[in-house]
């Protein structure tokens, strides 16, 4: 699991620094042993927490959400959950993921778009149980 999802570039940099035909800036940022791989790492894995958040909460919102809207919407946001939970299960490269960062991206910015509304919604609901005890009180 570690090997699939902690590591936010993707195995590029195990396969970038393989063979350099010589050690250049670029090879110096997107190797492993680079001195300024740490930028990419700096860059990359916050962006990869948020498409895996961005991913668990649509997978969670499709089960959430009753109407005939969230049906179409719910087969890619389930499809990639179950992605991820196979992939995090399945002992495989993480390469293999490449082809699915457009769509994860697209899922992942839904599921937080989902992700706020359903915390404005407890907020609101939250606000509304208070009023209703205070006013009560008085």
């Amino acid at each position: 699991m570690r090997h699939e999802w902690c590591k936010s570039v993707f195995a590029g940099d195990y396969y970038g620094a393989k063979h350099p035909m010589r050690q250049t800036r670029t090879w110096e940022l997107l190797a492993g042993g680079g001195k300024w791989h740490w930028i990419l790492q700096l860059y990359s894995w916050p962006y990869y927490a948020m498409i895996i958040a961005g991913l668990v909460l649509a997978g969670f919102s499709a089960f959430l959400e009753k109407t005939e809207r969230s049906s179409v919407f719910s087969v890619s946001r389930l499809t990639l959950l179950g992605i991820f939970l196979f992939l995090s299960i399945w002992e495989c490269n993480s390469r293999y993921l490449v082809c699915f960062i457009p769509v994860m991206i697209l899922t992942a910015s839904d599921g937080l778009t989902q992700g706020w509304k359903l915390l404005v919604g407890w907020k609101e609901e939250r606000e509304k149980e208070k009023s209703k005890q205070v006013s009560s009180a008085e």
